[in-house]
């Protein structure tokens, strides 16, 4: 147990693509952000064996629930496509929302105010 979670915390460290293994069969493939005394906290970004459009989610896993982790994989590669991906489809809706409204709070903003006074 110690030396797993001695390497959870060099791999937090350097923000790394795991997968983690359960005992019950199951696995999870994101990047480390921070580990506490009994979970570390990770970020995925979709399912793998899953084709469909990327879902951001935040995970706090107990420790003792890990049975073995791994860190190399070709898989690491379509997961950060995955989360490239996430992020791409973020950027143009975060823009056309600031725009919006800043166009809504120059308007606003301008009413009843003179040409002199802008």
């Amino acid at each position: 147990m110690m030396n797993l979670k001695l390497r959870l915390e060099r791999l937090c460290d350097n923000r790394a693509w795991v997968r983690l293994h359960f005992g019950d069969g199951t696995n999870l493939v994101g990047k480390l952000f921070r580990l506490g005394h009994d979970y570390v906290e990770m970020e995925t970004y979709g399912d793998i064996e899953k084709r469909a459009t990327a879902e951001y989610a935040k995970h706090l896993i107990p420790i003792g629930l890990i049975k073995y982790l791994t860190i190399e994989s070709t898989a690491f590669a379509e997961a950060e496509r995955r989360r490239l991906d996430y992020l791409a489809h973020l950027d143009p809706i975060e823009e056309r929302d600031l725009d919006q409204g800043s166009d809504q709070d120059n308007r606003g903003n301008n009413r009843g105010v003179s040409e002199f006074e802008k």
